[in-house]
C-alpha cells in the first residue's frame, strides 16, 4: 500500500466517523470526492472489496425523496392550509409531501414508498434544486 492509499484511508476513517457529509480534495496529481449518503450509525472497520473500499452501509429500508426541478417548494396545501405531511406520519405511495413552483406551474412531489417521514430537509418557500434532496421516508 502506496503512502497516498494510506492517507485516503486515514481520511475516509475520519470522514465516517465525523458528521462531515462532503468533501472534495483537488491537487495536481489527485481528485478525490467523498459523500456519506444513508449509511448505519454503527461504523466498522473498511473493507477492501475487489481493490475498493466499503467504509458504509446504504440502508435498504430508507428511501430518499429528490427534486427533480429548480423552484420554490411549498409544504403548505394552500386549500386546506395544512401541511401535505407531518414529521413521524405515516405516508402512502403517491400520497403528495409538497409541491415545487416552477416556471409558474405547480408540481406535485408524491412519496414513492409506502412509509413513515422520517426527515425533512427543506423548509416552507425554499428555493430548490435539481437533484436536492427532499425527504426520507423510512419504508413499512
Amino acid at each position: 500500500m502506496t503512502m497516498k492509499e494510506k492517507e485516503i484511508l486515514k481520511l475516509i476513517n475520519q470522514m465516517t466517523k465525523s458528521n462531515i457529509s462532503y468533501i472534495e480534495l483537488k491537487s495536481p496529481t489527485l481528485s478525490l470526492k467523498m459523500q456519506q449518503k444513508n449509511f448505519h450509525s454503527e461504523k466498522s472497520d473498511n473493507i477492501i472489496f475487489n481493490n475498493e473500499i466499503c467504509c458504509t452501509k446504504e440502508d435498504d429500508n430508507i428511501v430518499q425523496i429528490k427534486s427533480l426541478y429548480v423552484g420554490i417548494v411549498n409544504i403548505f396545501n394552500i386549500k386546506t392550509d395544512n401541511i401535505y405531511a407531518k414529521l413521524g406520519s405515516k405516508v402512502l405511495q403517491g400520497q403528495t409531501l409538497c409541491n415545487i413552483n416552477y416556471l409558474n406551474l405547480s408540481i406535485n412531489i408524491s412519496s414513492s414508498v409506502d412509509g413513515i417521514l422520517s426527515k425533512s430537509f427543506i423548509n416552507d418557500k425554499d428555493l430548490v434544486e435539481y437533484g436536492q434532496i427532499l425527504f426520507e421516508i423510512t419504508k413499512d
